[in-house]
């Protein structure tokens, strides 16, 4: 009886160390391919980080107070992704600037993930930066 009871413990153990290394894995896509595939696209500057919904470790949720970098307004808004990286969560640096891309989350809430938009202004080249501002890049998108 002890030899069942073992086993049914170690059975429970590594099926939850399962559900705990399952990562996020994303196909390969290029940048434009990303910004195609997003409900909508926005140049923004993360203010704050704060994590919310926090009922069990693995289904938190972040939520980023952004600033909008083509407003004038002192406006802000929240976008929301996975706490983990594992669930595909993104990290947006506070104070960096970022070209990011999401989906609308019930309703209008907007969300993004590690296998869509999500690039750091600085790191994108100079030809994909003067097409964004000259609303050239995604004219090939097909939706």
């Amino acid at each position: 009886m002890k030899i069942i009871i073992f086993c049914f413990f170690v059975f429970i153990v590594i099926e939850q160390l399962i559900n705990i290394v399952n990562a996020c894995t994303c196909l390969p896509s290029t940048i434009e391919e990303k910004y195609c595939r997003s409900d909508w696209v926005a140049l923004v500057y993360p203010l704050k980080r704060e994590e919310i919904n926090k009922i069990e470790i693995l289904t938190n949720n972040v939520r980023y107070t952004d600033k909008l970098c083509y407003q004038n307004k002192n406006e802000e808004e929240f976008i929301y992704t996975a706490s983990q990286s594992a669930a595909c969560g993104a990290f947006l640096e506070e104070g960096d600037k970022y070209l990011i891309g999401g989906i609308y989350n019930k309703g209008k809430t907007k969300k993004i993930n590690l296998c869509g938009l999500v690039e750091s202004w600085f790191n994108l080249s100079e030809e994909i930066k003067k097409d964004l501002n000259e609303g050239n890049f995604g004219k090939n998108c097909t939706k």
